[in-house]
């Protein structure tokens, strides 16, 4: 006697439910089990092929959602037959939250779409509705970013949680700063007097760029070729300096060091770029910056 047999003799026994009533619950709790089973299983399984927390988290989350619409498909399925007036009924409830709950199935049709187009996943760092941070959690009404910029320069963060409503991105641009291609142009901007060597400085501020970004070269060529696809392209991969004379306030020559950096270093590799610059531009007596 199977597992299905069993629990329909306990609930008929037990309960007095007539055999169609009993056949369709006993049904309902097979399906759930096995759907729970399955999803156990291919999260460990996960678990023990990556120890990235990124990608465990969104294969628990994406595990759950599946196990849950296919659950409501298939025992839905189950009670659905000969409950046609029911259905009508639920058909007019449909339609009253529809109307009220308006909010709700947007950010439910969010969720969908995030998931569908594969707009972000957790660790990405996104900008949406002049709200910057990196995703930290994707629900289905809200994703969660830890916030970066604002009051604080640089892009670092600032220790805040946001919670965005998932319909926002159904009808707002979003920038995201790590996907396809993992790094990002930064710029530096130095202005010297008309006076200066301009020529020994922009050289001084290519070799400091070089030698700060030397060790990405690698990560970065390999990164725009994997992006390719995605019709990704820049024809400079390397640092460059932009020589600019610019007679209105603040008048000078304008050198702008333009450079690739990881999105969440860029403070830190700005920092080690300009302390090389000051160095080295002290050395020299014919290298003077714009005063004021």
């Amino acid at each position: 006697m199977n597992v299905k047999n069993i629990l329909s003799e306990f609930f008929a026994s037990n309960f007095l439910l007539d055999s169609e009533f009993n056949r369709r619950l006993v049904s309902s709790l097979v399906i759930f089990l096995i759907l729970w089973v399955i999803r156990i299983f291919i999260n460990k399984i996960v678990k023990h092929q990556t120890k990235d927390f990124r990608i465990r988290y969104n294969w628990r989350k994406s595990s759950l959602y599946v196990a849950v619409f296919l659950g409501i498909i298939l025992i839905g399925r189950l009670w659905i037959q000969g409950f046609q007036p029911i259905l009508a009924f639920m058909g007019i409830v449909a339609a009253a939250l529809t109307i009220t709950q308006k909010e709700a199935i947007l950010n439910g049709s969010g969720f969908i779409f995030i998931l569908w187009r594969d707009l972000f996943i957790i660790g990405d760092r996104i900008e949406i509705c002049e709200k910057k941070g990196d995703v930290i959690g994707i629900g289905i009404f809200y994703f969660t970013i830890m916030e970066v910029g604002n009051w604080v320069n640089s892009e670092q963060s600032t220790g805040r949680l946001i919670k965005v409503p998932n319909s926002l991105v159904l009808t707002n641009p979003i920038s995201n700063y790590t996907r396809s291609f993992p790094f990002i142009w930064d710029e530096i901007t130095t202005i010297l007097t008309f006076d200066s060597n301009w020529q020994k400085a922009r050289n001084i501020m290519q070799e400091v760029a070089e030698e700060q970004t030397g060790n990405l070269q690698e990560k970065i060529e390999k990164a725009l070729k994997a992006a390719a696809d995605k019709m990704i392209l820049f024809h400079h991969l390397r640092p460059k300096v932009y020589v600019e004379p610019v007679s209105q306030s603040p008048a000078g020559i304008h050198l702008t060091l333009r450079y690739l950096c990881e999105p969440r270093k860029r403070r830190d590799m700005e920092n080690s770029i300009w302390e090389a610059i000051l160095i080295k531009f002290g050395v020299y007596e014919d290298i003077s910056f714009v005063e004021g």
